[in-house]
C-alpha cells in the first residue's frame, strides 16, 4: 500500500454456512468461540477514505463507487465492514462475505444476503468460482430441514443480485440430499457437482442442463446411508496432463467420506447390447484415509493425486502410470491420529531410549530419530527422523493385515486398526546387538506379554516374551490381571530384558530365543531349564542347597557312616540351613513389591538391576543370582509414578 493506494489485493469470497450450533444458541454474540469478525482496525479507520475503491463502481442498479454497499434481504439491511460498521457474527451466517486482503490488513467490503434469492431457508455449503465467469460465484448447498433438498444458485458478488437458480437437480437428488463439493472441469460452463448421498453430476451452468450422472456405493465393510445412497463426496478433481489425452481418458477423481477414491473415465463408451451411454469407474481405492478424504487433487499438467484425509492426519501423493488405469503411492508423510502416548529417542548413546540426546551420540543423525507411540485410539509405532523427513515411517506389525482383516470382514483402516496390538505403554532398546537380533521391546496396555522389534527392519519381528503358562491366543484364558506388564529394561549389552508387572514381579528374558530366565525375585518362578540342567549335572550355582547336601551324604559313606558328632553336626548344619533360608526369605519377602512396578534400570555391567513400585519401595537386585540386596528396600517418601 502506496500514499494511500490499495495495491497487491486479493479479492476473497467466502460462504459461510449456517452454524446450528451458533443458531441454537442463546446468546450469538461475538467471542463465543474467540473467533472475531475480521475487519479494518481503528488505526486504519482514521484514515477516511483512503480505503475506497475507483475500480469496483461500475453502472449497475446496486449504484456508487463506496465500498460500504449495503446488501437488502428479509432480515433487513446489512453494511459491509466501513468504518464503524461491523456486521454483527449472526448475520453473517447463510451469507457471502467479500473480502479484500492485502499484505497487512484484511476488510470485509460487501455482504451479500441470500435471504431474498431463494428463501430463508437455504443454506449454502461450498462455492466455486466458474471459469470466465467475472464476479460470479456458484453456490451449492441445501434446504433448511430433512424434507428439503440441495440446489445449485449463481451470485454476482459485485452487485449482490442473484444471476440464476438452477433446476436441472431438482428431480436427481433425494429429499435431504445437499450438495457437498464443486469443481470446475477443463471444459468451459461445465461444472462437477458432489452430493451427500454419493453422487457426482455433470452440469452445464449456461444452459442448466444435467449432463449425466456418477453413482457410488457404500465401500466394502461399510453399511449404506439411511436415504439409500453412498458415501458423501467431499472432493472432486480433474485431470489434466497429456498423458490421459494421449490415452483417450477423461479422468475424474472422486473422494468421500468414507476414505475412498474413485477415478471415473468420462469417456462415453455406448453398450452395443441397450445403446445406452455410460462411463468406466476406472479404479477405486477404498481405504485411502482414516475417517474420510477431506481433499484429493491432481497437480496441473501431471498424472499426480495428491490427497489428505480428515481425521489420518496424512498427506499421500498417487501416481497413475499403469496401463489399467491404477493408481499406487508415490510418496507420503503420516502421523498419528491421536495426541502420541509416548516419545523416546532411539539408541541415544549408552542410556538407550531416553528423552535427551547430546552431540556425542553421533553425526550421522541417528540420534535425531525419535519413536513415539500413539496415544488412545492410535496403535501404530511410528519413527519420526528430524533430520531427513523421508526416513519418517510406521513399524509394520506383521506381514497381510489388510489381507487379514478382509479375510475377517473388517475391510479399511478401521478394520486393520482391530488387528493391531493394544496400545503401547512403554519401550525400552539397546543398539549392541541391533544387526543379529531384535532391539526395541514393547509394553502394552492391559497385556502381559511383550513383543520384540528389529529397528533395522522396521518391524516386530522377534520373539514374543511370555512365560511358558500363558497363553497366546485371544481366544483362550488370558493370564490373570497382576501379570499385565507396566515397565520394561533392555541390557545394555542387548541380550536381556527385564519385565515388570502389576502384581510386583519382574520377569527377565532372553532376546534372542524369548525364552525366560528367571524372574525378580527368583522364588515368583519354578527354575529355568538352565537351572535344572545344572542341577542335574550337580554344577554350583547361586543358592543351590543340594550341592551341599549331596557333599555330606558322601562324605558319610566313606567313613563306614556317620558318627555320633558327625550326626550331631549335620543336624547343626541343617538347622543352620533352615535359618539361613528362613532369613532369605524374609529379606525376600521384605524386599519384594507388594504393587505395580513403575519403573526398571539395569547397570552397563548387568551386575545391579533398580526396581521402583507404587508401593514407595527402591530395590536393589543382584542380576545374575536374583536376589535383593542387604540394604534392599529403600523406603521413598511417595508412591513412585515413573
Amino acid at each position: 500500500e502506496k500514499e494511500g493506494r490499495t495495491e497487491n489485493t486479493m479479492l476473497i469470497a467466502l460462504v459461510c454456512a449456517r452454524s446450528d450450533r451458533v443458531a441454537d444458541s442463546e446468546g450469538g454474540s461475538e467471542g463465543e468461540d474467540d473467533v472475531h469478525v475480521v475487519g479494518t482496525d481503528s488505526s486504519d479507520e482514521s484514515d477516511g477514505d483512503g480505503g475506497t475503491e475507483d475500480d469496483d463502481s461500475d453502472d449497475g442498479s446496486d449504484g456508487g463507487g463506496s465500498a460500504a454497499s449495503t446488501a437488502s434481504g428479509s432480515h433487513g439491511s446489512v453494511a459491509s465492514v466501513d468504518g464503524a460498521a461491523r456486521p454483527p457474527p449472526e448475520e453473517c451466517h447463510g451469507r457471502v462475505l467479500v473480502v479484500q486482503a492485502s499484505r497487512t490488513a484484511m476488510e470485509i467490503v460487501r455482504v451479500v444476503d441470500l435471504a431474498g434469492t431463494r428463501g430463508a431457508g437455504f443454506v449454502p455449503r461450498v462455492g466455486l468460482h466458474p471459469a470466465t465467469y467475472v464476479n460470479k460465484v456458484l453456490l451449492g448447498g441445501g434446504m433448511d430441514g430433512d424434507a428439503g433438498g440441495g440446489g445449485l444458485l449463481l451470485v454476482n458478488v459485485k452487485t449482490g443480485k442473484m444471476i440464476h437458480s438452477f433446476g436441472c437437480l431438482s428431480g436427481e437428488m433425494p429429499p435431504g440430499a445437499v450438495v457437498t463439493s464443486m469443481a470446475q472441469s477443463p471444459a468451459v460452463d461445465t461444472v462437477a457437482v458432489g452430493t451427500s448421498d454419493g453422487s457426482v453430476h455433470l452440469v452445464n451452468a449456461l444452459h442448466d442442463l444435467r449432463l449425466f450422472t456418477l453413482r457410488h456405493g457404500p465401500s466394502k465393510g461399510m453399511k449404506s446411508r439411511s436415504n439409500g445412497g453412498g458415501s458423501a463426496v467431499t472432493s472432486l478433481s480433474f485431470r489434466t496432463d497429456g498423458n490421459a489425452s494421449r490415452q483417450g481418458v477423461a479422468p475424474l477423481a472422486v473422494g468421500c467420506d468414507d476414505g475412498s477414491i474413485s477415478v471415473w473415465d468420462l469417456t462415453p463408451v455406448e453398450d452395443e447390447a441397450t445403446g445406452t451411454v455410460r462411463r468406466t469407474l476406472m479404479t477405486r481405492m477404498d481405504g485411502a484415509h482414516h475417517g474420510g478424504v477431506s481433499g484429493a487433487s491432481y497437480l496441473p499438467g501431471e498424472p499426480l493425486l495428491i490427497s489428505s484425509g480428515r481425521t489420518s492426519n496424512a498427506v499421500v501423493l498417487h501416481v497413475f502410470d499403469a496401463p489399467d488405469g491404477s493408481g499406487r503411492v508415490l510418496r507420503q508423510r503420516r502421523g498419528h491420529v491421536a495426541p502420541p502416548r509416548l516419545v523416546r529417542y532411539l539408541h541415544p548413546g549408552l542410556a538407550g531410549g531416553g528423552v535427551l540426546a547430546g552431540a556425542a551420540d553421533g553425526t550421522d543423525a541417528s540420534s535425531c530419530q525419535i519413536l513415539s507411540c500413539g496415544g488412545a485410539g492410535d496403535r501404530s509405532l511410528r519413527l519420526f527422523s528430524a533430520a531427513r523427513s523421508n526416513l519418517d515411517k510406521e513399524y509394520s506389525q506383521g506381514r497381510g493385515l489388510e489381507r487379514s482383516a478382509r479375510r475377517f470382514g473388517k475391510a479399511g483402516p478401521d478394520g486393520r486398526a482391530e488387528l493391531l496390538l493394544p496400545e503401547i505403554v512403554g519401550l525400552a532398546s539397546s543398539e549392541a546387538r541391533s544387526r543379529d537380533w531384535g532391539d526395541l521391546v514393547t509394553i502394552h496396555a492391559d497385556h502381559a506379554m511383550a513383543y520384540v522389534w528389529s529397528t533395522k527392519r522396521g518391524a516386530q519381528s522377534g520373539p514374543v516374551l511370555r512365560q511358558p503358562d500363558w497363553n497366546v491366543s485371544a481366544m483362550a484364558v488370558r493370564p490373570p490381571r497382576s501379570c499385565n506388564a507396566t515397565s520394561v529394561a533392555v541390557s545394555s549389552c542387548g541380550n536381556f530384558a527385564v519385565v515388570g508387572t502389576a502384581g510386583g514381579v519382574c520377569y527377565r528374558y532372553n532376546l534372542q530365543s524369548g525364552l525366560p530366565r528367571g524372574s525378580y525375585p527368583r522364588d515368583a518362578t519354578s527354575p529355568t531349564e538352565e537351572e535344572e540342567r545344572k542341577r542335574k549335572k550337580g554344577l554350583r550355582f547361586a543358592g543351590d542347597v543340594g550341592r551341599t547336601t549331596r557333599m555330606l551324604e558322601r562324605s558319610a559313606s566313606k567313613h563306614g557312616g556317620a558318627s555320633p558328632s558327625d550326626a550331631d553336626a549335620a543336624e547343626r548344619d541343617r538347622r543352620g540351613r533352615e535359618a539361613a533360608e528362613s532369613r532369605r526369605s524374609a529379606a525376600v519377602d521384605r524386599a519384594s513389591h507388594v504393587g505395580a512396578v513403575v519403573g526398571i534400570a539395569v547397570d552397563s555391567l548387568n551386575r545391579t538391576m533398580v526396581t521402583a513400585g507404587s508401593d514407595s519401595k527402591l530395590v536393589l537386585w543382584n542380576f545374575a543370582t536374583r536376589m535383593p540386596h542387604r540394604k534392599s528396600p529403600i523406603v521413598l517418601p511417595s508412591p513412585a509414578t515413573r
